[in-house]
């Protein structure tokens, strides 16, 4: 192997690239899109695990702590309950997985309907019928806290983002180079020079791999100085 034809072919993919704005635009600016797209679409919502359905009740003057729901039950995290007005309006809802439990309000057998094929139901249910538990059973628990910080859904989604783009950017800076290469008669040309196979292969990957390390570290510190990413 002779290193210098293999530098020389190094810097010149790399200048290749750099020079190319399709590129520079598909590995730099299109990952500031995505994150920042996800940023305002799902950035500062209240999050909300499970919709809960109550009736009969006026929705534009609804208020859950004027109902008789177990107060337990109201004060449960992740939990949002929606008035109807009648109980055809919430098993409407509630048949389309569109809420995950309906409560009848004012319900002297504290009547309620869950769907059998909903995951979020069966735990709500759980949930609900545990509000009437009584408290002395559940000071027989021993509750002990960790510190822990808040992932935000643009954290978990970073490193997705940074590894799609690095596959994308593998796939295309160097099979679809080559091919590109061998329709506009390039490698016939090289194939006439000293340069080998080994190394011309060998220069596109030390090359694109340096590329993927540099566009990594941009994308990174740039994202971070916007966004302020937790990733552990």
């Amino acid at each position: 192997m002779n290193f210098k034809r293999l530098w020389t072919i190094f810097k010149t993919r790399n200048r290749e690239f750099f020079r190319d704005r399709s590129a520079f635009g598909w590995n730099f600016l299109f990952p500031f899109l995505i994150i920042g797209g996800f940023a305002i679409i799902f950035g500062g919502r209240e999050y909300t695990e499970y919709k809960i359905g109550v009736f009969p009740c006026e929705p534009g003057t609804f208020n859950i702590e004027e109902t008789d729901i177990p107060a337990l039950f109201q004060k449960t995290r992740y939990m949002k309950f929606i008035a109807f007005q009648t109980a055809e309006q919430g098993l409407e809802k509630l048949k389309h997985h569109k809420i995950d439990f309906l409560i009848k309000n004012g319900s002297p057998t504290n009547e309620y309907w869950v769907s059998d094929s909903s995951p979020k139901g069966y735990i709500v249910e759980k949930i609900y019928n545990s509000s009437f538990m009584p408290q002395s059973k559940k000071e027989n628990t021993n509750k002990k806290n960790i510190q822990g910080s808040e992932i935000r859904y643009i954290d978990w989604l970073f490193p997705g983002i940074l590894a799609m783009n690095m596959m994308f950017s593998a796939l295309w800076g160097v099979g679809f180079i080559i091919v590109r290469y061998r329709k506009n008669g390039v490698l016939k040309r090289l194939k006439v020079t000293p340069l080998t196979a080994f190394e011309y292969l060998s220069a596109q990957l030390l090359s694109r791999i340096y590329v993927l390390m540099f566009s990594l570290v941009i994308v990174w510190i740039g994202c971070d100085l916007v966004f302020s990413f937790k990733v552990g």
